[in-house]
């Protein structure tokens, strides 16, 4: 029975070094602390010893989707943000391509990137406008990110034709019509007000240049399934709605074919 008791006190530590207890937790661990060596008459010790190990794996199970939740919305570092980077970013990689395929992009454009995470779609739109006059800009809230990105675009940067800044997206800090493009992977389940933050891309952007959105809704409702959304909202409808409301028409979400896979890509273009 030990070693249920140890993994408990693990995730309790774990917690509050990286996280702090808080409202998700703490009954957990408060109910398991104190049930722990309590048995019913009629509990053999083999059942004890089995409802412990289920309730200390439940309790592992809440932190881990809890961190994976977190890191999804900002990333961040620990193992939380490691899993994210091992485990889903890296799938990210066709949404970033197809994005930057769907914006059409020529090498004189401006172009923003809200979200870019470890810099996968801001590479795929530097090859587009290297041999011009264009730039790639992008925007994340996640030092994490931030920080990943300069490092795996050192080069690109170097040449002027990549500019990041650490901004969220309801305060993007560019004059207004600056892009004749805008895109974002996997991002807007996380914006806390949906309307401030369309209404702020719609600022940036160019009169009738197109914003894409890319997804895999297959995927993101399994992620969802699995208790892994406790902080965004993938629903594409409140998305649309919230672009039809503040600025642009044309929106429209459609499932494209994409190098071997099914990409879902929500595009709109805006009215001025």
């Amino acid at each position: 029975m030990a070693h249920v008791k140890d993994l408990l006190s693990v995730v309790q530590k774990y917690w509050e070094l990286y996280i702090g207890i808080d409202d998700l937790l703490a009954p957990v661990i408060i109910e398991l602390n104190s049930e722990y060596y309590t048995s019913s008459d009629s509990e053999t010790d083999t059942q004890l010893k089995g409802r412990q190990q289920t309730q200390a794996f439940a309790a592992v199970e809440a932190v881990m989707r809890h961190l994976i939740s977190r890191n999804l919305k900002k990333p961040s570092s620990g193992i939380g943000g490691f899993l994210v980077s091992k485990f889903f970013v890296k799938k990210n990689r066709i949404l970033e391509a197809a994005a930057a395929h769907l914006c059409n992009i020529n090498p004189d454009h401006q172009v923003l990137e809200v979200g870019f995470g470890p810099g996968l779609g801001l590479k795929e739109v530097f090859n587009k406008v290297s041999k011009g006059s264009g730039t790639v800009h992008g925007i994340d809230i996640s030092q994490k990110s931030f920080s990943l990105a300069n490092k795996n675009l050192k080069q690109e940067i170097g040449t002027g034709k990549i500019k990041l800044h650490l901004a969220s997206v309801t305060d993007i800090p560019y004059d207004s019509c600056t892009f004749d493009s805008i895109f974002h992977c996997n991002c807007y389940y996380f914006w806390p007000n949906m309307d401030d933050a369309v209404t702020e891309l719609h600022r940036v952007i160019k009169p009738d240049k197109s914003m894409v959105a890319t997804l895999s809704l297959p995927r993101m409702k399994m992620v969802q399934k699995h208790g892994f959304m406790q902080y965004g909202n993938i629903d594409p409808e409140r998305y649309m709605t919230s672009l039809e409301k503040n600025g642009f028409y044309d929106v429209v979400m459609k499932t494209i074919p994409f190098e071997d896979k099914e990409i879902d890509a929500i595009i709109a273009k805006a009215r001025k």
